[in-house]
């Protein structure tokens, strides 16, 4: 991870002190995990929306370790419910929670979408100038993520019970291969410690984290 470089201090104080992930018992604990990963980073997100568009005070790295984390990490778990959660869920739903589904997929296309946006309109940002349309992109980002969260917590959680241990077993087995496949050794734990490393920079100068 490129921005990791800019923390190694920080970044192997944090492999010391944090035990790795516990194994997860079922999909709903996966999932319960991921979405407390995605509730700080939409933290981050509304941070940097808010105090960019404001011209407070930043970390330096904030808007590139922002998009990284999106890229390196988010983008990962979207695919991973698309690829490997949704499409046993869609046999378990009703019409209405398939319309939901639908909209949940849609929506993550559109953070994508978003994020690619974003990354085009801070390349034609010149230095010291403020461009509206990153901060379009940045609070719109913030809205698809929560409404993901929400969704999926308040629609798709209860199909979840309806799950057979078997079905359960093999997506988490698609889900650890594919983390080991795209992570390497050190699993998800060099996101997490991206994610610490900016919420410690943003508490540094701002006092909290939003």
């Amino acid at each position: 991870m490129a921005w990791l470089a800019a923390a190694p201090a920080f970044a192997a104080k944090q492999r010391r002190q944090e035990p790795p992930p516990p194994v997860t018992a079922g999909v709903f604990d996966w999932l319960e995990r991921e979405h407390g990963f995605l509730r700080r980073y939409l933290a981050v997100v509304r941070q940097a929306g808010h105090d960019y568009r404001y011209n407070y005070q930043t970390p330096v790295l904030l808007m590139p370790v922002a998009l990284d984390l999106f890229t390196g990490f988010v983008a990962h778990h979207h695919l991973m419910e698309e690829r490997a959660l949704y499409p046993v869920l869609r046999s378990h739903m009703t019409a209405e929670q398939l319309n939901i589904l639908t909209l949940i997929e849609h929506d993550q296309q559109t953070e994508r979408e978003t994020i690619m946006r974003w990354q085009r309109e801070l390349a034609r940002l010149q230095p010291g100038a403020k461009l509206d349309a990153v901060v379009d992109q940045i609070d719109y980002l913030g809205q698809m993520i929560n409404r993901h969260l929400v969704l999926q917590e308040e629609r798709v959680y209860p199909v979840l019970e309806t799950l057979a241990l078997k079905e359960q077993a093999a997506i988490l087995d698609a889900v650890t291969a594919a983390e080991r496949e795209d992570f390497g050794a050190e699993g998800r734990q060099r996101y997490e410690q991206l994610l610490a490393y900016i919420e410690g920079e943003i508490k540094r100068l701002a006092g909290r984290v939003w």
